[in-house]
């Protein structure tokens, strides 16, 4: 069964331009590398004001853009890792 190749305004084909190879990501995750302040928290299932704490705690780094803070997915990650309980 042929499939018809439907053009984009751009004169392009629909197929997608990011080959999905070993390094794509897995279904659900995102690009995205830096999270707001209320995006960290929903992330790690916390209140912003307790994202907040840690950061000012220098238990969370973060990067400023002017007035903005931005938190690394990286170390939204790391301190997972670090909170983690292993079993006895």
């Amino acid at each position: 069964m042929a499939t018809a190749d439907h053009k984009t305004p751009q004169g392009r084909g629909s197929r997608d331009p990011i080959p999905r190879g070993h390094n794509a990501l897995p279904p659900g995750k995102s690009a995205k590398r830096l999270y707001s302040i209320k995006e960290a928290a929903e992330y790690l299932a916390l209140s912003t004001w307790t994202v907040r704490e840690l950061i000012w705690k220098g238990e969370l780094p973060h990067v400023r853009l002017g007035r903005r803070i931005l938190l690394d997915l990286q170390d939204l990650e790391a301190l997972i890792v670090h909170h983690k309980i292993r079993g006895p």
